[in-house]
């Protein structure tokens, strides 16, 4: 889940391509069990 993102307002376009790309920081919330680990919880 990502938390927050700041994108630079500056991108670049590429020929043939109708998007722009920007650069990004973000900060995201992961998930990363252990091997054997067990988690109880509510699927929702």
């Amino acid at each position: 889940m990502i938390l927050d993102a700041k994108v630079d307002e500056m991108g670049k376009m590429i020929a043939g391509d109708g998007g722009t790309f920007h650069k990004v920081e973000f900060e995201a919330l992961t998930f990363y069990p252990k091997l054997q680990e067990i988690v109880h919880g509510e699927i929702v």
